[in-house]
C-alpha cells in the first residue's frame, strides 16, 4: 500500500512539475515592477512614496522597451495649497529632490526622480517644500509577515493561467509586456499584474500577498 502511494505522489509531483516547466516565464515580459512601497498617513497630507523600475517612454503597446529606475511620490489628501511645492527624498546615501506636478484626472501631485538605487530602509525621510514652509515625515514601509515576493506572484499567474498567456502570445507575435505593482489596503498587502498585448487585449489580476492566491481578474 505505502508502494501505492509513493508512486502516485510521484507522480503528481511529475505532473506538477512539468506543468510549471511549460509555463511562460514573466520576467521576460516586465516593463514595470513596483515592489517597494512606503505610506504616511497624517493630518495634512497622505504620502505614498514607491521605488519602481519601468520602461521609459511609458507605453500600454505590449512591446518592453528600457527599464529605468525611479522613485515616485505622491500626495493626496492634502489640506494645504500645494503650488510650486518640492519634494526630496533620503535614503542610505541618496538625496532626490524635484518639484510637484498635479494630475487633474487622479486629483493627486506627484514627483517622479530617477535614480541608481531604490530604498530598502523599513523607514525613509520625505521633506516637503511649499510656499516656504518645510514639512518633514517619517515614511514606513509596507510589509506582511509571510509575504511572497514579486517573482512568486508572478510564478502564480503563469501557472494558474497558462492557457490565456499562450493564447495572447499566439496572437501577438510573442510580444506581451507585464506589469506589477504591490498594494496595500489596511494590514494587507496585494500585487496587482496585468498583461498587455499590442493589439490592445489585456488581462488584469488581484493576487493575495500572503497566499499568492488569484482574488480577481479582469479582461479587456
Amino acid at each position: 500500500m505505502k508502494r501505492i502511494l509513493l508512486i502516485f505522489a510521484l507522480i503528481i509531483c511529475s505532473v506538477f512539475f512539468i506543468s510549471c516547466k511549460d509555463a511562460i516565464n514573466l520576467e521576460m515580459y516586465l516593463s514595470e515592477i513596483r515592489n517597494v512601497v512606503y505610506i504616511y498617513n497624517g493630518e495634512d497630507y497622505t504620502l505614498t512614496v514607491y521605488g519602481e523600475q519601468k520602461e521609459t517612454p511609458y507605453l500600454s503597446d505590449g512591446y518592453v522597451s528600457e527599464m529605468k529606475t525611479f522613485v515616485t511620490v505622491k500626495i493626496e489628501n492634502y489640506k494645504t495649497a500645494l503650488d510650486d511645492a518640492s519634494v526630496t527624498v533620503n535614503f542610505g546615501e541618496q538625496t532626490l529632490t524635484s518639484n510637484f506636478e498635479y494630475d487633474p484626472l487622479s486629483g493627486k501631485f506627484t514627483a517622479q526622480m530617477e535614480t541608481q538605487k531604490l530604498p530598502s530602509e523599513n523607514e525613509i525621510e520625505v521633506k516637503v517644500c511649499c510656499n516656504g514652509n518645510e514639512n518633514l515625515f517619517t515614511v514606513q514601509k509596507i510589509s506582511n509577515e509571510g509575504q511572497i515576493d514579486y517573482k512568486t506572484a508572478l510564478n502564480n499567474v503563469s501557472y494558474e493561467k497558462n492557457a490565456e498567456i499562450k493564447k495572447m502570445l499566439s496572437g501577438s507575435g510573442d510580444s506581451i509586456e507585464v506589469r506589477i505593482r504591490l498594494l496595500s489596503e489596511g494590514d494587507s498587502v496585494y500585487y496587482y499584474v496585468a498583461i498587455i498585448a499590442k493589439e490592445g487585449k489585456s488581462f488584469t489580476y488581484l493576487i493575495d500577498g500572503a497566499s499568492g492566491k488569484i482574488l480577481a481578474e479582469r479582461s479587456t
